[in-house]
């Protein structure tokens, strides 16, 4: 997956951003939209959370430059980009 980023969309109205393979700055923008780390269930292509599910589900994966679809998240970085989501100092000044 050498040339695989990581590609965001937050819900049905929002575009496609790429993040290379940063899930810290994933995580960030995910917080900032206000999705809970505890409350998402990986899907295909990405994941379902309250506020975002059906076709209005986040959708999160590895990709190449073009958008196309290669690979969805491991559930091992599923798991890292949670443990982001709670340790960023962005999650700490919300408490």
């Amino acid at each position: 997956m050498t040339d695989s980023v990581l590609w965001l969309r937050v819900g049905d109205t929002s575009e496609y951003e790429q993040y290379g393979s940063d899930l810290s700055a994933v995580a960030d923008v995910l917080l900032e939209a206000g999705i809970d780390p505890w409350m998402m269930a990986q899907v295909q292509h990405g994941f379902v959370a309250p506020g975002f599910h059906g076709a209005n589900y986040v959708s999160l994966f590895w990709g190449d430059s073009d958008l196309q679809h290669q690979l969805d998240l491991s559930p091992i970085e599923f798991r890292d980009l949670r443990i982001h989501m709670t340790q960023t100092p962005y999650r700490s000044t919300k408490r």
